[in-house]
């Protein structure tokens, strides 16, 4: 998919990974992308520096807690009414909060699995749309243990199994909505430090070793990957490790019994 002309909406928006997608997608000549986060003040200020550097027209930040329904719903609605159409979707927020675990797994997978449905049902050629992309951030940890923060990978396990099979469940594949996972490495984030707060106590030590011998994967390089999934035709149940000097494509698995 060319970029260029297309709509986007991006949650955990307003800072990170996400602020990252969005500038990318302006830069590639994308009609419109829609902030989506919480974290108001920061997304307004990076909204209007986006703003002053591509045009007003061609960013809005949008309030919206991705663990409601309706909240989505909304945001999706807003940004069709605005652009006219809805072409990409990135699932982006996320939170590292062990002692949050059930808030974790309402930001981390199930508002992956409303943002996918929606985005079909808004940009699916069903319902008049042309069809689309939806990438779902995940994690490396989405494919390997992580012993000292076990709910957080599992989350992030769960959004790479689900991206793998929702892409090629009918009605998706009919809409012709891609979707696609990226797993980054670490990344210099405050979701880090989070995380270690929200740990067990007793492992806050070990946090800190084992997250200081892992190498950072910069913003820039994971922002590549997605640009990358969006423009492949054939992305679609791919999920992608990114790491700070590499970056491992894998297809959707082939499993026989």
């Amino acid at each position: 998919m060319d970029i260029e002309g297309r709509v986007a909406i991006v949650t955990g928006a307003a800072r990170g990974i996400g602020r990252g997608i969005v500038e990318r997608l302006l830069e590639k000549g994308a009609k419109g992308v829609s902030m989506l986060d919480i974290i108001d003040e920061t997304g307004q200020e990076n909204c209007k520096v986006l703003q002053k550097t591509f045009s007003e027209e061609r960013v809005m930040y949008i309030h919206c807690d991705v663990t409601k329904q309706t909240d989505l719903e909304a945001a999706f609605e807003k940004t069709v009414n605005y652009y006219g159409r809805l072409d990409i979707v990135c699932n982006n927020a996320g939170i590292l909060n062990e002692s949050q675990w059930e808030k974790m797994i309402d930001i981390n997978y199930k508002a992956v699995i409303r943002g996918t449905y929606l985005a079909v049902e808004y940009m699916g050629k069903s319902k008049g749309g042309s069809g689309g992309v939806v990438i779902n951030t995940a994690s490396f940890v989405g494919l390997v243990p992580f012993n000292l923060c076990p709910i957080y990978p599992s989350t992030k396990h769960a959004v790479v199994g689900f991206t793998r099979s929702v892409a090629l469940e009918p009605k998706v594949v009919e809409n012709h909505v891609r979707v696609a996972a990226i797993c980054p490495g670490k990344v210099d984030t405050l979701l880090l430090n989070a995380g270690k707060a929200g740990c067990n106590p007793d492992y806050r030590d070990a946090y800190d070793t084992a997250v200081a011998e892992l190498p950072s994967t910069p913003i820039a390089r994971i922002v590549d990957v997605i640009t990358t999934l969006i423009e492949y035709p054939n992305s679609s149940g791919n999920v992608c490790v990114v790491g700070p000097n590499k970056t491992t494509f894998f297809d959707p698995p082939e499993v026989e019994f």
